[in-house]
């Protein structure tokens, strides 16, 4: 009876020994999955900067690993995406321009060979001077950005032109604040704008004027 009793405490003793060790790996790995799970609700939010320490258990450390890992790859293909699609985007602005510069230039040279025809050479140096103008805008040192006065100025050029084409029958009236002229702006943004203004509604209208 008195062996019994001496095993029985040290069963107890170690039954509990066993309980409290449980609670501690438990509370441990608890604390550990809490933190996972923060990590994993900023990840889902876009901050792609989440890492978890290491807690020298192996399977943890498998799993926090992992977790980097996925967020900087995640975070590595966004930005990869974002370049891409910026390209993109350079792509389309610079097949936009070269859609609308061949067909604009034979359209002003066909015109200044009308006046060159008629001996209207005041004419023609107005067209030169704006042709080079809207050119220079329009290529914008091979950089794909500009400001709005930037911009302004391209339309200014291509409505010299396009008044020399049709009489003068188009006004264009401009309100811009100044602080919001040099806001950037991709180049050749406006002028497609106007340009269908004049071929969809000006030139639609029976008298062929309008405002802008």
């Amino acid at each position: 009876h008195s062996q019994l009793r001496g095993y029985l405490v040290i069963f107890i003793c170690l039954l509990l020994l066993v309980i409290v060790f449980a609670l501690a790996v438990s509370r441990y790995v608890s604390r550990y999955i809490n933190l996972l799970i923060k990590r994993m609700t900023r990840l889902s939010q876009s901050d792609y900067s989440q890492t978890l320490p290491v807690y020298g258990i192996t399977e943890l450390d498998n799993l926090s690993t992992a977790f980097t890992t996925m967020s900087s790859q995640i975070k590595k293909l966004l930005n990869e995406k974002y370049a891409n699609e910026v390209l993109l985007k350079e792509s389309e602005l610079k097949a936009l321009q070269a859609q609308i510069n061949p067909h604009f230039l034979f359209n002003t040279l066909d015109m200044i060979r009308y006046l060159a025809d008629h001996g209207e050479t005041r004419k023609i140096s107005a067209a030169m001077t704006a042709l080079a103008e809207f050119y220079r805008r329009s290529l914008n040192g091979g950089r794909p950005d500009s400001t709005v006065g930037g911009e302004l100025e391209h339309i200014r050029a291509y409505m010299e032109i396009q008044n020399l084409r049709f009489d003068g029958c188009v006004t264009l009236h401009i309100d811009v604040p100044d602080d919001l002229r040099s806001a950037p702006l991709p180049a050749v943004t406006l002028q497609p704008l106007v340009e269908n203004a004049i071929l969809h509604g000006v030139l639609g209208r029976a008298d062929k004027c309008g405002e802008i």
